[in-house]
């Protein structure tokens, strides 16, 4: 069975780094040829793909309602029509467009759902005053019927992604199967020969892109608060993007200097997350959270916002803390309750390291094969 995924770019993220593990472990299955098809030569995770047969094809693709459309995906066609795939795994927006336009029926087309993609919102009454959503509704119509042909199948990463793709699928679309994300848990589990700085301070670890949705200016709060309480807290973010000039101008304001570090994208980032003592997680919207089940294979509680998606992977005051979106004081109680209670941090690490033992990759690509398989390819 040939295999091709396809993706944008492999930048830090989420949805990235799941594609690699995927491409990493189909490559050690009996009767698999993978390919992983990058649309653009960036690539910040080549320490992961050195194995993977990686093709790059560069395409443009720019849709106008006024204009010609920019269409040349051709470097991308003709290695497909070259190989000739039995699947055909999309990932990320810009790869879903290009994967479709020109579909065979020797093909299977499965889509990834890693996030509630605008994109594909139904169009109501508002879309038709505002450009941005005139287009995406100009992109999701021609995008549609193009499921339709090739009888296109879905992935979701979460119950609040699945349900977000029922309520605006045509009923004629809705082939989606819940599939919950994983990772490489070997990875992420912390020798038995680590040796955590011990120290007076209470060490926060958190992991994204510098953006709006990754909502960092909350931990600014929080750190705040903790120092309130009377704590030391050190904060490390790791993560790049555009709001790092605002985060940095509001931490000097702030004279929090001492305490938040901005590291930006890293190389090894279990390392980090062993040498904290809390995970925290401010997004106030997640699809899923596989930054999550990292910090929990790693040994580390984790303090989270409710962004929807997260809500599969923690059960409050089981395996971690799940806490309303702008509740400043609970977020912080529970973060002292977690560095002060030894016997309530120890329940919590023990419970998450359970948890996360059924999301490994292995075990997630045995059942992502038998959904290629559920038709005879």
């Amino acid at each position: 069975m040939k295999v091709v995924h396809v993706i944008p770019s492999l930048l830090k993220g989420g949805a990235e780094r799941l594609c690699i593990d995927i491409c990493n472990e189909l490559r050690t299955r009996e009767g698999i040829e993978i390919k992983l098809v990058v649309l653009s030569k960036e690539n910040l995770y080549s320490e992961f793909t050195e194995s993977i047969g990686i093709m790059h094809c560069p395409v443009t693709f720019n849709l106008s309602l006024s204009r010609k459309n920019e269409i040349d995906i051709s470097s991308y066609s003709n290695f497909i029509e070259a190989y000739q795939p039995n699947v055909v795994h999309s990932h990320l927006y810009l790869a879903e467009i290009i994967s479709r336009e020109n579909t065979s029926e020797k093909t299977n087309y499965f889509t990834h759902l890693h996030d509630n993609m605008p994109q594909l919102l139904k169009g109501t009454a508002a879309t038709f005053l505002s450009k941005g959503k005139i287009t995406n509704y100009f992109e999701r119509t021609r995008l549609l019927k193009k499921y339709a042909k090739c009888n296109n199948q879905f992935i979701s990463i979460s119950k609040d992604t699945s349900s977000y793709f029922n309520e605006n699928l045509p009923r004629n679309l809705r082939n989606i199967t819940l599939l919950q994300n994983a990772i490489n848990l070997s990875q992420f589990s912390r020798p038995k020969n680590w040796i955590k700085k011990n120290d007076e301070n209470i060490k926060l670890i958190s992991v994204g892109s510098l953006v709006n949705k990754k909502n960092h200016l909350f931990l600014i709060d929080v750190v705040e608060s903790l120092i309130k309480k009377g704590l030391n807290p050190q904060l490390s973010i790791l993560g790049e993007g555009h709001n790092r000039e605002l985060l940095e101008t509001t931490i000097e304001d702030k004279k929090l200097e001492k305490h938040i570090h901005l590291k930006g994208n890293v190389n090894k980032v279990e390392e980090f997350l062993w040498d904290a003592d809390i995970y925290v997680h401010s997004a106030s919207y997640e699809p899923f959270g596989l930054v999550l089940l990292e910090a929990m294979a790693a040994g580390i509680p984790c303090v989270s916002i409710d962004g929807g998606g997260n809500r599969d992977i923690i059960i409050n005051d089981e395996n971690g803390f799940i806490i309303e979106k702008g509740n400043t004081e609970l977020f912080t109680e529970s973060a002292v309750r977690l560095y002060k209670d030894e016997v309530l941090r120890q329940k919590i690490v023990f419970n998450a390291l359970k948890y996360v033992s059924n999301f490994g990759i292995k075990e997630y690509v045995d059942k992502l094969i038998s959904i290629y398989t559920r038709e005879e390819l």
